[in-house]
Order: structure tokens, then C-alpha cells, then sequence
């Protein structure tokens, strides 16, 4: 009989690993991870990564770690969910993610040196109160300068949530959430990619992204000329272009462009790609996320780039601190 541990019952008895027999699997999630190999044992490995977290943490911090894998477990399933049920290699992505998160490790590349170490804060607030949930990564003992410098981004966006307190509004609960993950690490270089979502009233809460570029030795937040030659700008802004007409055609409103629609989306794709701050980056691959209303109406969601590594190996300085062999 085919066995294996899940993540969701060790987490939600908040005991030691329990075994689910795959025969009695009920939900779409552990019937998922249970037809597909990868998908088990990268759940395995995200318990094993849970539970050795949870082994250095105080009784509230656990609490704590126990909330935010809670929704996190629920997120998966919600993000997952693919028109023909749950997403196995979806499963594997996000589950890998969550194991080197929980790990303090980057998605990619060897690290900086110092260990990183995942924060957690979760208050489930009345009405008139903020839900808050975040998840985030700072370094533990920063050394290097751009060590102490992520940290010190970090500390600002964590002063930036909102403050619970008295509301003079109609009864509703309010949420913000924060998700930081570090997509790049090396002693030269970091990328994290930073997402925020916050509710407060109106027709619909309010998401954006963001990111932290590093140049670990000189303490600073990365440029795009620290990164590129001096022509590439254009060169990506032209990929961008092409690669945002197809998504928008996909989605119906290709057609509906004007002229003025047109200089405004050009105009603000070659804004993004100047700067780095859009800037997305992994082992060898990078992106650039434009948040709703950006390119086109809320309905439309989001847009986005994505350029390989051969294309960033051809237009990268040759003293580059980008992440590419």
C-alpha cells in the first residue's frame, strides 16, 4: 500500500509527521501529491524543512509559524487549482519554494555566506481590524554590507503595514500581507521579490510588487547600468513590447489598443525597464511583474517579461554582478 507524509496533517495536528494512507486520500490536494512522485517528495522535504524550524522556536513563535502554514497550505491549493484540477508541477514549484523558504535558503544560487532566517507575523484581527500575514526573510548575524542593507529594507517594509486600531467604518475586516522571498544569492549579488496586497474598504483590495537588487560589497541597491551596456535598454524594452501584445491579445483586449494607449504603454514599459527595482532575478532568468492598472484595466490583472539567459548574457556588462555562469 502506497504511504506517504503530508505537510498538511503533521502541520494542522501540530505533532510529528503523520503518515497519510494515499488510499484515503479525500481532498484534490492530497489526491495530487499522492499520483504524482515528485510532488510527495517534495512534500516530504517541506516537512522536514518545517519541522526542523519549528524545533529552535519559542511556544509563540511556533504559533505563529503554525498560522502562517496554515494559509500558506491553503494558498497553494487556491493557486494550484488549473481548470482540469490541481496542477502537479504547480504542486512541486510552489512546494519546493515554500521547503527552502522555511529552510532560510535562496530559491536560487549559493547564498551570501550568513545565514537567513524566515519571520513570520500573523494576527487575525476582529472587524474593524487588520488581518495581517506575513512572510519574510532577514539575515540572522548580517556581515557583508549589503547583508545589513537588506536588512534594513526589510525593517522598513515591516514599519510600513498597517496599524491596528480603532476604525470609524462600516463593520469589515481589513487585511494586509506581506511576502518577501529571496530569488538570488550570491556574496556578489541579491535579488529578493518583495509582494503586498491591502484591503480597507472600497470594490477591492489593492496588490503590488516590487523588488531588492543588491550589490553585496558596496552595500548599495544595484542599478541597471551596474548590470547592462550602455544599448540594452532598448533591446529589452522591444522584447517587452512584443512579449505584452501577445499576453494582451490573449486576454481580448489586444484590439481595443489606440494610438495614445499605445505611447502609454510604451512609455511606461521602457520606465519599468530602467529601473531595477522592477527587476526580478533568478540563477539564469530574470522578469519584470507590472501590478494591475499598469498596462491596462484592473480586470486585466497583471502583465509581465521574462528574459532568458542567453539574451541577459548578451546585453550584460562584462564585469556584471548578474547570476549567470
Amino acid at each position: 500500500m502506497k504511504r506517504i507524509t503530508t505537510s498538511l496533517l503533521a502541520v494542522l495536528s501540530a505533532t510529528p509527521a503523520l503518515a497519510l494512507d494515499c488510499s484515503k486520500a479525500k481532498t484534490p490536494v492530497e489526491k495530487a501529491i499522492c499520483a504524482d512522485p515528485a510532488a510527495a517528495a517534495a512534500d516530504r522535504s517541506m516537512e522536514d524543512a518545517y519541522g526542523r524550524l519549528a524545533a529552535g522556536l519559542s511556544p509563540d513563535e511556533k504559533k505563529a509559524l503554525l498560522a502562517s502554514q496554515r494559509a500558506w497550505l491553503k494558498l497553494r491549493g487556491n493557486t494550484c487549482q488549473g481548470d482540469n484540477g490541481i496542477t502537479a508541477s504547480c504542486l512541486v514549484k510552489r512546494t519546493e519554494q515554500r521547503s527552502r523558504y522555511l529552510a532560510g535558503l535562496p530559491e536560487t544560487g549559493p547564498g551570501s555566506g550568513s545565514r537567513l532566517r524566515p519571520i513570520f507575523r500573523q494576527e487575525s484581527g476582529p472587524r474593524l481590524q487588520y488581518e495581517i500575514d506575513v512572510n519574510a526573510l532577514k539575515f540572522e548575524a548580517p556581515v557583508l554590507l549589503g547583508e545589513k542593507l537588506f536588512n534594513a529594507r526589510v525593517d522598513k517594509l515591516l514599519e510600513d503595514l498597517p496599524k491596528n486600531g480603532p476604525r470609524d467604518k462600516a463593520e469589515l475586516l481589513y487585511s494586509a500581507w506581506l511576502s518577501l522571498s529571496m530569488t538570488y544569492a550570491s556574496p556578489a549579488f541579491l535579488s529578493a521579490h518583495v509582494g503586498t496586497y491591502e484591503f480597507s474598504g472600497g470594490a477591492h483590495g489593492n496588490s503590488a510588487t516590487s523588488n531588492i537588487n543588491i550589490d553585496v560589497a558596496r552595500g548599495k541597491l544595484a542599478t541597471f547600468a551596474d548590470l547592462f551596456t550602455a544599448g540594452a535598454q532598448s533591446q529589452f524594452e522591444d522584447a517587452c513590447w512584443t512579449q505584452f501584445k501577445k499576453q494582451k491579445a490573449e486576454k481580448g483586449s489586444g484590439e481595443s489598443m489606440s494610438a495614445d494607449d499605445t505611447k502609454t504603454y510604451r512609455a511606461t514599459i521602457k520606465e519599468s525597464v530602467a529601473a531595477l527595482e522592477n527587476w526580478s532575478f533568478s540563477a539564469d532568468k530574470a522578469s519584470i511583474g507590472f501590478d494591475p492598472y499598469a498596462l491596462g484595466a484592473y480586470a486585466e490583472g497583471t502583465y509581465s517579461c521574462d528574459f532568458d539567459e542567453q539574451m541577459l548574457k548578451r546585453l550584460r556588462k562584462p564585469d556584471s554582478l548578474l547570476p549567470l555562469p
